[in-house]
């Protein structure tokens, strides 16, 4: 005898309890890979395991066709009008799970619809799940979205596009003048991940009107508009330098601006500043905040990283994760010992030049910003830098994000002659 268990009386509740465990394997692995991609401990390329059970997931969700959409778009339109509990990892997958549908199309464009109504507090999750979907009909949803969205939505949902390099430029750009400053910076940077230069007058423009945008300003840049590196090195003399106006006028690595980097304010950005220049110059300063460990350990910290960054020695020390707890697992990290740092310069004082620039030990070109890309255990930060600094000299858009999918950085990386 057959059962045909579709006919069961309790065949939906069944179905149900089976799209509700994807959706929740989804929403965890969605948040796991994210994690481990940004965990100072982590390599990157870890992160693939569990992206394969993401779409193993996500195909089983879909075997449940419009049973899975229309309980995924109850949920969201729950959320939306704050009549089910706030899981902001469950929002992410709902959006990823939507966002990926190649048989209904139209899901994305209901997805986005909700999406433009919802909460700002929504909208990290928002975008954490569009972000990764892969849905043909997802990026002219949000296209489309744009005139009627708000503005904080409208910024997210700009973000995304050109995270995931679909930003389409005579979409973003109507009515520019009239955004609020930070939904221009948004669009600038958007395109300029692109190579979009035709929005050069434009951002041009707005960056008379706002000159301490150094969003604005690095997308000039990444679009070529090298006249944009005198305002940045203007910012960065300042008193008190806009945030990130040292670290992008690092990656310019003109060696002369040594002495406005030591001029700057004591911070983890100076420091990582002196990191990316790469000025063998620069140590004995990195020395000096090494030996303020105790009473700054960020800066210390930073101090560290930037040496390793720029010498590639490989130092590490072995500490507790916290020190006030007795149980405490031991973590590796880059040492911070300034007599240790001492003596591997003093002994490998030939391999770096007085006036040179250097990352990991060997002398900057851009391709040194690949292997940053590619080497496994490369820090998530460091990895953001090298994408943009990268596209900086060379003047071609960096094709992924540092926390894109692990095969198609893998991919990405192949055709850019890495083949880790």
């Amino acid at each position: 005898m057959s059962w045909n268990l579709a006919a069961h009386r309790r065949a939906a509740e069944f179905a149900a309890t089976f799209i509700d465990e994807h959706v929740d394997e989804m929403a965890f692995l969605l948040e796991h890979r994210l994690w481990l991609l940004h965990r100072r401990a982590s390599r990157w390329p870890d992160a693939a395991p569990f992206e394969v059970r993401l779409a193993a997931h996500l195909d089983a969700w879909n075997m449940y066709g419009p049973g899975a959409r229309a309980r995924a778009l109850e949920h969201v339109e729950s959320v939306v009008h704050a009549q089910a509990p706030l899981d902001e990892d469950v929002v992410a997958a709902s959006a990823f799970a939507l966002g990926s549908e190649f048989e209904a199309p139209d899901a994305a464009a209901r997805l986005v619809a909700w999406i433009v109504r919802s909460p700002e507090a929504l909208l990290p999750a928002w975008e954490r799940g569009l972000r990764m979907a892969a849905g043909d009909g997802l990026d002219l949803a949000m296209h489309a979205a744009l005139e009627r969205a708000p503005p904080s939505i409208a910024q997210m949902l700009i973000a995304t596009l050109g995270w995931r390099r679909q930003v389409q430029a005579d979409v973003v750009l109507r009515e520019f003048a009239g955004h609020p400053l930070r939904v221009q910076e948004t669009i600038a940077l958007a395109l300029a991940k692109t190579g979009r230069s035709s929005a050069g007058p434009l951002l041009r423009t707005a960056l008379s009107r706002h000159p301490d945008s150094i969003a604005l300003a690095s997308a000039l840049l990444a679009l070529g508009d090298t006249t944009a590196w005198h305002h940045v090195r203007e910012l960065a003399s300042g008193r008190d330098p806009p945030s990130g106006t040292l670290r992008l006028l690092a990656m310019h690595g003109d060696l002369r601006d040594e002495e406005l980097l030591r001029r700057a304010p004591d911070s983890v950005e100076t420091v990582g500043a002196m990191g990316i220049l790469g000025s063998r110059g620069l140590v004995p300063d990195l020395l000096r905040r090494l030996c303020a460990a105790e009473h700054e350990p960020a800066l210390a910290g930073a101090a560290a990283d930037a040496l390793e960054r720029i010498a590639g020695a490989g130092l590490r020390e072995v500490v507790r994760a916290n020190v006030a707890e007795d149980g405490a697992a031991p973590v590796e990290r880059v040492s911070r010992d300034p007599e240790r740092w001492s003596a591997f310069f003093h002994d490998n004082a030939s391999r770096f030049a007085e006036h040179g620039r250097y990352r990991g030990g060997r002398t900057f070109q851009p391709e040194r910003c690949l292997d940053e890309l590619a080497a496994p255990d490369s820090p998530f930060a460091w990895r953001t830098d090298a994408a943009e600094e990268w596209s900086l000299h060379t003047r071609r858009p960096m094709p992924f994000e540092p926390d894109s999918w692990v095969a198609a950085q893998r991919s990405a990386l192949r055709m850019l002659g890495r083949t880790r």
